[in-house]
């Protein structure tokens, strides 16, 4: 009886911790909720068209195409009926650029944070592949500071088909893997600085030429820490 009634304290105060962090994030929402104002964002001086705020955050974006700037600029806006005012608020924004171009053209030089190179070699050794073969595949990447949420997705080639298909957390590379159709992902929650090395086995499943994709690494929430492989490896397989 007296192991049971000192438990209950314990559970009071546990009902009551959890209560108060849920009250504190609930009003936080609601804080973020109230806040009203926009954001302003310019590159080279000239006002871009962003989409409507999403989210309790406000998140939102802008998309251009063929522009050459250098300068992007931010401002938050305070909403009044007759007036346009600066808030001293924190507002910051970031460009992400896509394109497009053969895989071989693919700068490797200009990584940040990471260095990355990947290679595909026979598992027995054999100068020639054909259907039925095994390769390795060895990718080895530096981190050079401790990064958090890191994925490295290696795009392979049309003829190969990964040994072991299930999804899910490896131990040996500390990462969570997840084959797809043309690419295998592996994603870290943590990789402090250092060197490694991830090897993965695959079978050759057809024949004729072939050439893999990319191979790179970078922090999800950061992407400006990225880097690319050398050029694609050309697989020829014979019958």
């Amino acid at each position: 009886m007296a192991a049971r009634g000192e438990a209950h304290p314990r559970m009071e105060y546990s009902d009551q911790f959890q209560r108060c962090n849920l009250c504190s994030v609930t009003g936080n929402l609601q804080n973020m909720e109230k806040t009203t104002g926009s954001v302003e964002m310019a590159l080279d001086g000239k006002k871009l068209q962003l989409e409507a705020p999403k989210g309790v955050e406000g998140f939102s974006k802008a998309k251009i195409k063929n522009v050459e700037a250098k300068n992007l600029t931010i401002h938050s806006i305070a909403n009044r009926a007759n007036a346009v005012s600066k808030l001293n608020k924190t507002s910051w924004g970031s460009i992400f650029a896509e394109c497009e171009m053969p895989i071989a053209n693919i700068d490797t030089t200009n990584s940040c944070g990471f260095s990355i190179e990947r290679k595909v070699e026979p598992v027995d050794g054999s100068k020639e592949l054909k259907v039925g073969d095994k390769v390795r595949e060895v990718i080895t990447f530096h981190a050079d500071r401790d990064f958090d949420f890191v994925k490295v997705t290696s795009n392979r080639a049309a003829c190969l088909e990964p040994v072991e298909q299930a999804t899910g957390y490896d131990w040996h590379t500390r990462a969570y893997v997840k084959p797809r159709d043309n690419r295998t992902e592996y994603s870290f929650y943590r990789l402090p600085k250092g060197d490694y090395m991830i090897e993965t086995e695959y079978y050759i499943d057809r024949v004729g030429d072939y050439e893999s994709g990319s191979c790179n690494i970078s922090c999800q929430y950061a992407p400006a820490f990225s880097a690319y492989s050398k050029p694609a490896e050309k697989i020829e397989v014979k019958k």
